[in-house]
């Protein structure tokens, strides 16, 4: 009896530990998609920025031309 308690407490250890390899692996592979979202945002930003920027010297430019 008490060899089987002995095996049964480092089966559930295993269990234990195994779930938190998982939990972890989870956990980076959201980080890495996380990071990747937040970088895909930045550039959306900079693209968007840049063509009001071009919008805005447009306008410049027809307005002057109205004058």
């Amino acid at each position: 009896m008490g060899t089987t308690e002995w095996i049964e407490g480092k089966l559930a250890q295993r269990r234990i530990k195994a779930r938190q390899r998982i939990a972890a692996r989870e956990l980076a592979s959201r980080q890495r998609h996380r990071v990747w979202e937040r970088d895909i945002a930045r550039v959306a930003l900079l693209g968007s920025i840049l063509i009001l920027g071009i919008v805005v010297i447009e306008i410049g430019r027809k307005a002057t031309h109205l004058l």
